[in-house]
């Protein structure tokens, strides 16, 4: 199978299990998976989704997190990926000197209010997921061609999760770094006028 017929099936797993959480709009920037590389132009192309979306709440895989620990959550495109959404959201998007043929094009500035880190060491915020659980295996079971043993990958979402329990009650969690700096400089940005 060719890279372009692996993404061509893996953008309509990725539209399935959008469509069964009820995502509205999915963007497809079709770059080559295992290649992506930080670049202003592809931090450009992150802002203009974010001026176009309008996000209050952004989540990224966590760019402080070094640990490599393990080897999904240290994929290199990940690690670009969590820096570039990062660097796109702030202070690019809020900011009308970068990328400012985005104003021409009437796509105005946006302040993110939150940035939520996944995939990191140091989480500060706990989300109870026990009853959306099922719809969340539900949706990664749409990815048929990275999940080869569903039943091995449910009992791992399950065990994931669930390790935090010890931590925080009973709840199942999904856990997050809060970018609490960030939002106090959104909110600063929102009432000032310079965006």
């Amino acid at each position: 199978m060719t890279s372009l017929e692996l993404a061509r099936i893996r953008e309509k797993e990725q539209l399935a299990a959008a469509k069964v959480i009820g995502t509205k709009e999915v963007f497809f920037l079709r770059k080559s998976d295992g290649e992506l590389q930080y670049s202003l132009e592809f931090r450009g192309e992150l802002v203009r989704i974010i001026r176009q979306c309008r996000p209050n709440i952004l989540l990224t895989h966590d760019p402080a997190n070094r640990a490599f620990d393990n080897q999904y959550l240290f994929h290199a495109d990940h690690r670009v990926v969590g820096e570039l959404a990062f660097d796109a959201a702030y202070p690019a998007a809020l900011n009308r000197n970068f990328f400012p043929s985005h104003l021409i094009e009437g796509l105005e500035t946006h302040a993110v209010s939150e940035i939520h880190f996944f995939a990191t060491a140091q989480p500060d915020t706990w989300v109870d997921i026990g009853p959306t659980l099922n719809l969340k295996i539900k949706a990664l079971r749409c990815h048929a061609s990275q999940i080869k043993e569903p039943a091995r990958m449910e009992k791992f979402v399950r065990s994931w999760f669930g390790a935090w329990v010890g931590r925080k009650a009973w709840l199942m969690l999904s856990v997050f770094a809060v970018c609490k700096s960030f939002r106090i400089k959104a909110n600063a940005y929102k009432g000032s006028g310079k965006h």
